[in-house]
């Protein structure tokens, strides 16, 4: 019964609220929209209107503006996409060094000055040489030889093309390798507007064979001449065979016209050195005068900026060229490379670390090249800093080459084998964070020719000495061992002498300790006389080396007219008078790497013979700022005398657009 009347309750109360909707629509339908029209009346109503209206209007009104908006920006942003501006700048820091000349024919005296030149001047093609640690033949498919030479890969920049040989087509071996074209791309010009042309190019390689010039060249030019063929194309021919020369001749010009002058003794001293106006890269100087970046309220002083009391820089600032000669062009306006004194913040108001200077936001970037004598770690220069970070490998590897000529110390086997086998698990890199061990399955064979091998070595190492030939002595009171030699009576073998250089210090000490402990004590030079008398003469034992790679050729290190850094030619060793080494190392050169009976062999020679080992590789490492964007995707595994940084600068920016897609 009371459910019955509910319902009729609820009927009566809907059938009441329905009248009244239809009462008020007849009184306000149709709307007079003639009333919106005045704004007065609007505002009026507006404004008499309750609180809970003018809420109710207020948060209306702002939904609907902020949904509009983010509508919009939604749409924008999934139809267009962020790309880089041309603009903004690029703050370099560099630590300590000379930091004067800024000439690619000279021999540049620090990093540093490489760098400006790299930034300045254009080589005439970029070479990207491999990662020789990474590589590997044995991952290399067996159907077909070419991917079995680890050949550098070649960019033309001024050039229109990559160079050529025009003598393939001989049948001698060595007449072939000799001519090498060259052409120049239409339309090259210095950052005055003029013309670079054959002669600007012509006039750099002939500085370039002087003494005293660019140290990469001078060796390499020496037996080569510059010929011209045509308006913009030339050839490089050379006295003997060197098809490893279109790998080693990408110099970088200079203007004839603007330095204009006949030795590199002049150049040295010019001013146009450490000023080049006219230069033909990404960057060049203007004649006018600047404010340094650092100090923005100071009077305006000349660029470079030099440092207070000494002739070297402090600042140095590059624009961005208006003729450029590359398609790939710089995004970035302005690079400014500022010298430091010191990399962490010591104190005082008067030094210029680099510390301060990135927490004052005026480092984009910093890298080094990490050496023995290197007192940061990389985890302590990212935690001081605060920067990114990459470190990566070099193509500089330390190895050691042991000489073996004819009545040397090592011309018998076994004694090369015992020494090797007790350095093969030698390990530097807890001590010396700049090193990367090479992995002992790469330490017997030149890295260049990309195998493994396993080394032959028992855990005694002293199993290895015959005890005919030689013999380990130890002490029974001291426990020192020695090496004895015998024949008609057992003599201790004399000392060996180990050239190494003042940089490698604690390292060589090192390897002095254990030579020494495994009874063969070596005497260490290690001045810049010393090394340089030991390596001409080749009055040496052993000879611990940095050697940078820049080439799949071992003929530069173990050829008899190259470094011959272990003299294989002169031991008359049975076994390596069969294995013909010279000729098949001179072969396989010659060849341009494609000799593999001659590789084959070598391969062979280096697993049994025990001639070098390869210890270590050299790392780099790179400090970046958020503010560089494209920096770090373009950024090789590994780094080739650190130019891919600079070359790679077309893909860094700082600033961005937005652009439809």
């Amino acid at each position: 019964m009371n459910n019955w009347l509910d319902i009729r309750r609820f009927k009566a109360d809907f059938q009441k609220i329905q009248a009244q909707t239809k009462q008020i629509a007849k009184e306000v339908w149709p709307i007079n929209w003639s009333n919106f029209k005045k704004p007065k009346l609007v505002t009026a109503s507006f404004l008499e209107s309750s609180y809970a209206v003018k809420s109710i209007f207020f948060i209306a009104i702002t939904g609907l503006l902020i949904s509009s908006y983010f509508f919009f920006l939604g749409n924008y942003l999934a139809l267009t996409k962020e790309v880089p501006a041309t603009g903004g700048e690029v703050r370099e820091a560099v630590i300590d060094q000379d930091f004067k000349l800024f000439n690619p024919v000279l021999d540049l005296r620090s990093e540093s000055e490489r760098k400006v030149s790299r930034l300045l001047y254009h080589p005439l093609y970029h070479v990207d040489f491999p990662d020789f640690l990474d590589y590997s033949i044995d991952d290399q498919p067996e159907s077909t030889t070419e991917t079995k030479t680890l050949a550098p890969s070649i960019t033309p920049i001024l050039l229109d093309q990559a160079p050529q040989w025009q003598d393939l087509q001989e049948t001698d071996p060595n007449n072939k390798y000799k001519v090498l074209r060259f052409k120049l791309k239409d339309g090259l010009k210095w950052s005055n507007g003029l013309n670079i042309d054959l002669d600007d190019v012509e006039y750099s390689f002939n500085r370039l064979k002087e003494v005293g010039a660019n140290n990469q060249f001078k060796e390499v030019f020496s037996k080569v001449e510059f010929v011209k063929i045509a308006e913009n194309e030339f050839d490089l021919r050379s006295a003997t065979p060197n098809p490893q020369l279109i790998y080693l001749a990408n110099f970088s010009p200079i203007s004839k016209d603007f330095f204009n002058l006949q030795s590199i003794d002049q150049l040295y001293t010019s001013f146009n050195s450490s000023k080049p106006l006219v230069t033909s890269g990404y960057f060049t100087f203007t004649t006018d005068q600047v404010n340094d970046p650092d100090k923005p309220n100071s009077p305006k002083r000349d660029n470079p900026i030099r440092e207070d009391g000494n002739d070297n820089f402090q600042t140095v600032i590059l624009t961005r060229n208006d003729y450029q000669n590359s398609e790939n062009k710089p995004n970035i306006n302005t690079y400014i490379i500022r010298r430091y004194n010191s990399i962490l913040d010591a104190g005082g108001s008067d030094i210029e670390s680099i510390e301060r200077a990135v927490k004052n936001r005026n480092v984009d970037i910093f890298t080094r090249t990490l050496s023995l004598n290197s007192d940061i770690s990389s985890q302590e220069m990212q935690s001081s800093l605060g920067l990114n970070q990459k470190s990566i490998g070099t193509n500089t590897y330390y190895n050691l080459y042991l000489n073996i000529k004819r009545n040397g110390v090592f011309l018998n086997q076994q004694l090369r084998k015992y020494l090797i086998c007790n350095l093969i698990s030698y390990s530097a890199q807890e001590a010396y964070f700049a090193l990367e061990d090479i992995p002992i399955t790469k330490r017997l064979v030149p890295i260049q020719f990309g195998v493994t091998t396993q080394p032959d070595c028992p855990t005694d190492t002293s199993e290895i000495l015959d005890g005919k030939n030689f013999k380990l002595d130890i002490n029974e009171k001291t426990g020192i061992k020695r090496i004895l030699t015998c024949g008609r009576r057992c003599r201790q073998i004399s000392k060996i002498s180990l050239v190494s250089f003042e940089e490698t210090d604690g390292l060589v000490t090192e390897l002095q300790a254990i030579l020494r402990d495994i009874g063969m004590p070596a005497e260490v030079y290690k001045t810049p006389q010393q090394v340089q008398t030991k390596l001409a003469d080749k009055s040496y034992s052993l000879v611990f080396l940095p050697i940078t790679l820049v080439s799949s050729d071992p003929y530069p290190i173990y050829g008899a007219t190259s470094r011959d850094l272990s003299q294989i030619r002169l031991n008359n060793q049975k076994s390596i008078l069969d294995a013909k080494v010279e000729d098949n190392i001179y072969n396989y050169s010659i060849s341009n790497l494609t000799d593999q009976q001659s590789k084959e062999s070598l391969i062979d020679f280096f697993s049994k013979e025990y001639i070098s080992i390869n210890l270590f590789r050299s790392k780099f490492e790179i400090n970046y700022s958020d503010r560089v964007s494209g920096l770090s995707d373009n950024l090789p595994n590994f780094e080739h005398i650190n130019k891919q940084i600079y070359l790679s600068i077309p893909q860094w920016y700082t600033q961005t657009k937005r652009q439809w897609k």
